[in-house]
């Protein structure tokens, strides 16, 4: 609890999930519908770039992250090449994070994509997102911090091989039956982190201040790019935490790469 209420001033910055019925327990937060400006930088040639999140805040694990090009006169264009890549620069080192690439989406007016940023930022560690355009790049640095509950988990699976699993954060959390979307990346490299689509996985939510689980529960399946879609059961509001285990075949890789919830 003493981490979460650290991070109390990060949910009061942003939207907030549905109300705990325990009054002075704080409420994670959530991205809200209005896209947030990051930063935005110019090209050698000219373009205009501008990235957008869903939240004025990044945070560790999953994130949607938007990218709008302007032309050298000024007009939005939607022919552009456009691509990311994050990177973070540390004393000794410098390494990526899972990401989806930016494709161009009609009903954002942008071209949308994510980042499963895997460490918030540090004294000794910044990231950054480059964008390019046309063949320019540019670099937009971002600020990354630590969501309040715990909604990425990694970890060296039985095969050797790291494992990020992050949670796709909805809108809003309710009492009852709820759609849930993850996402699965194995590190190859330290610039390398590709989506994983041929797992299986075993979901049971618990509540441990309840000291009980829910019925009804149907694990996520693998939908393509590295995602999996599921449901999960909330039964009342307060801090659950979903056990994931993951599998390969047979062989269990992961026993429990758990996610903890609170609403």
């Amino acid at each position: 609890m003493k981490k979460i209420f650290s991070l109390l001033f990060i949910a009061a910055a942003l939207c907030t999930y549905t109300s705990c019925k325990t009054k002075d327990t704080p409420k994670p937060a959530v991205e809200s519908l209005t896209k947030k400006q990051i930063g935005t930088a110019r090209t050698a040639d000219s373009y205009t770039v501008t990235l957008y999140a869903d939240s004025n805040l990044l945070f560790s694990g999953y994130n949607r992250v938007y990218v709008t090009v302007q032309d050298p006169a000024g007009a939005a264009t939607n022919t552009a090449t456009v691509s990311i890549s994050p990177v973070m620069t540390m004393t000794s080192m410098t390494h990526s994070a899972p990401f989806e690439q930016v494709v161009y989406a009609e009903a954002e007016k942008s071209y949308a994509g994510a980042v499963i940023f895997n460490m918030p930022s540090t004294a000794d560690g910044s990231w950054a997102i480059n964008v390019t355009v046309n063949g320019r790049s540019v670099s937009i640095p971002v600020s990354v911090t630590s969501f309040p509950t715990k909604i990425m988990s990694s970890g060296v699976g039985t095969d050797n091989n790291t494992y990020i699993v992050s949670l796709v954060r909805p809108l809003v959390w309710k009492v009852g039956m709820n759609d849930i979307e993850l996402t699965i990346h194995k590190k190859v490299s330290m610039m390398d982190f590709p989506g994983v689509d041929h797992l299986s996985l075993e979901m049971t939510p618990e509540m441990p201040s309840m000291g009980h689980g829910s019925p009804n529960n149907i694990s996520p399946v693998s939908v393509g790019n590295g995602h999996y879609k599921g449901k999960v059961n909330y039964t009342m509001t307060g801090d659950w935490r979903l056990h994931l285990k993951l599998s390969d075949g047979n062989t269990v890789l992961l026993a429990d790469a758990y996610i903890d919830i609170l609403f």
